[in-house]
């Protein structure tokens, strides 16, 4: 019983960020669903914007720390491209 209460509660937390990052990063939820292999295979799940999200976070805070850094300018138009690759 207390791990069904758990699986619930984990799921509602994975719907309610994904609705996060589908308002974040819709057009890239839009390749992910209209260009992915996934999307040819299934339906893309609020579990899979999650992940892309998360995805898509991470990278925003390797680009933020190489802007920091300094580095970022050396990598040109690669950081921009890095986003479309990882939605697809």
């Amino acid at each position: 019983m207390a791990s069904s209460l758990l699986d619930r509660m984990n799921e509602q937390k994975i719907e309610n960020m994904a609705e996060k990052y589908l308002r974040r990063y819709r057009p890239y939820v839009d390749v992910l669903e209209s260009h992915s292999l996934l999307s040819k295979t299934r339906s893309v799940s609020a579990y899979d914007i999650y992940a892309l999200g998360m995805q898509l976070d991470a990278f925003q805070a390797y680009k933020q720390m190489c802007e920091d850094d300094g580095t970022i300018a050396s990598l040109g138009t690669i950081p921009n491209i890095a986003l479309d690759v990882i939605a697809a």
